[in-house]
């Protein structure tokens, strides 16, 4: 019973990774694009930005849900791409820049 309740856990993980790739590649541009304008040479390999929006609105700018945009987030972390110490995200540029050429089709 516990190996079934594990696959079927693993497989909604999976699932529910596959439905936030959009929304994962829309905030990788996102942070991106802030990252370009504190570091125009594009030298740097991490950079530490502060959070200028809140969730509700960071939603609103990638056409997601706020509980979905937090599960992109973690996603984001789990991936290396993004780290978040309260309002400053700390990005590691390559890791946003694979992120962000994901297909952005739902």
């Amino acid at each position: 019973m516990r190996f079934l309740a594990g696959r079927l856990r693993d497989a909604d993980e999976q699932l529910e990774a596959i439905a936030l790739h959009p929304i994962e590649a829309r905030l990788a541009r996102f942070f991106l694009a802030s990252v370009r304008q504190k570091d125009p040479s594009g030298k740097a390999e991490k950079i530490s930005l502060a959070l200028p929006i809140s969730q509700s609105e960071l939603a609103l700018l990638v056409g997601a849900s706020r509980p979905k945009v937090n599960a992109a987030l973690g996603m984001l972390e789990l991936e290396g791409a993004i780290e978040r110490r309260g309002q400053q995200v700390i990005c590691n540029v390559a890791a946003l820049s694979d992120i962000g050429r994901l297909d952005d089709k739902e």
